[in-house]
């Protein structure tokens, strides 16, 4: 039977001893992390032993070597992982546990502070050395039950000191300019814009039908223009609301699920080091990367679509950068305001084709169709009626009217 104790050390069989990147074991120092990585995948390793399909361990020693000579498992080889036709064959979802034992296995290394490419090795040489063609089947099926019998693994460590630092904050500028502007903003709005229409009201009902009137219109349906930051603000209040509910029809819109894909796992490993409260969500749409939403108040979840996978697999860094802005999000309390599906961004897009449908367009209209050029000038009817001149009489020099003349009696 294997010891746990040799498969930790990560002791190399004869096969491999003599193959790069095997010359150096296991330290003691990894010891602990080689353990803890080995309980957190073993009820993985046990449910693909459980159904009897593997014939010896010789089948799984040589689909580890597979793995570990070929390329990464994605998505399309997750599908439809294929095995060796002897001595035992391989279905899918026996080659999705197997390769969710590696990524389970590799991550936690990962989380202990190894590089990946240490991680990687120990991990191939773990599971070589406790599927080692010597073992039996029931051996390592005794060794995994042993394993799950213990204590689960303990929380993910945080980073060493000299590892990934901890993403430095920004102060929450949304929230400061929300609460200021609710307080200080709306109310001068809302009262210069109540100015504005009695005084656009006033000229509609005091002109004339023409020119005056029409501005008038022109100039008060291009006022409502101004009260949309007011709206894209009740829209940030609203999204505070109900947050379970939005929670529910943003999974049910865009068919996120749980995923058991090892991609998925490996996102979902990295999250969880960054923000162990945060869930990963899954959906094959393909309209966006990620998006964080809040299913709670407390709660939040992460919406991974496939171009993030794809990503994920081409270029790690800038995956992990995705993420890391919505984990910013949620750490900044504001995933309610901007995150999947919130009425405050949806009002912000609708913001620059709301502009120019009621207030660009009509100005523009007026002012190309020639409406200023034909008629009265833009003010109400009868205003400065006292002030008009004849046009054929000639402009007299100074300003103001003509003094009365005064005549003495004498």
């Amino acid at each position: 039977m294997p010891k746990a104790g040799n498969a930790a050390a990560g002791f190399s069989p004869p096969e491999t001893a003599g193959k790069p990147g095997n010359s150096r074991p296991a330290g003691i120092g990894e010891l602990p992390a080689i353990l803890d990585a080995l309980r957190a995948a073993a009820d993985h390793l046990h449910t693909f032993l459980a159904d009897k399909l593997i014939g010896n361990t010789l089948a799984v020693y040589a689909l580890i070597q597979a793995r570990r000579s070929g390329t990464t498992p994605s998505l399309e080889r997750t599908a439809a992982t294929a095995g060796p036709s002897a001595p035992a064959e391989l279905n899918p979802g026996q080659g999705r546990l197997l390769d969710q034992a590696i990524a389970v296995l590799t991550e936690r290394l990962i989380a202990y502070g190894l590089s990946r490419e240490r991680a990687e090795q120990q991990t191939y040489r773990l599971l070589e050395t406790i599927f080692e063609p010597g073992n039996t089947l029931e051996e390592v099926q005794a060794l995994l039950a042993a394993l799950l019998a213990t204590d689960p693994a303990q929380p993910l460590p945080e980073p060493r000191l000299g590892g990934r630092p901890r993403s430095w904050m920004l102060p929450p500028w949304l929230w400061f300019y929300l609460i200021a502007y609710l307080l200080v903003g709306v109310p001068w709005l809302i009262g210069d814009w109540t100015r504005q229409a009695t005084d656009y009201w006033t000229l509609i009902t005091n002109s004339p039908l023409g020119v005056a009137r029409t501005a008038g219109i022109v100039l008060g349906v291009a006022s409502i223009a101004q009260l949309f930051p007011v709206l894209i603000l009740c829209g940030a209040v609203a999204s505070l609301l109900l947050p379970g509910f939005r929670g529910q029809r943003v999974e049910r819109r865009h068919g996120l699920r749980v995923s058991d894909n090892p991609v998925i796992e490996e996102i979902g490993a990295f999250v969880r080091r960054q923000d162990p409260s945060i869930e990963i969500r899954f959906s094959e749409s393909t309209r966006m990367p990620a998006r964080v939403y809040p299913v709670g108040w407390n709660k939040a979840r992460i919406a991974v679509f496939l171009p993030l996978t794809v990503l994920w697999r081409a270029d790690r860094e800038a995956a992990e950068a995705v993420l890391l802005h919505e984990i910013a999000h949620r750490r900044q309390l504001d995933h309610h305001v901007v995150g999947l599906a919130s009425p405050f961004t949806w009002l912000v897009r609708a913001w620059g084709p709301v502009f120019v449908l009621v207030g660009l367009l009509p100005i523009t209209l007026y002012v190309v169709l020639g409406g200023a050029r034909r008629g009265a000038p833009l003010r109400p009817h009868g205003a400065g009626r006292g002030m008009a001149r004849d046009p054929r009489r000639p402009a007299r020099a100074g300003v103001g009217p003509r003094p009365a003349r005064i005549h003495a009696h004498r």
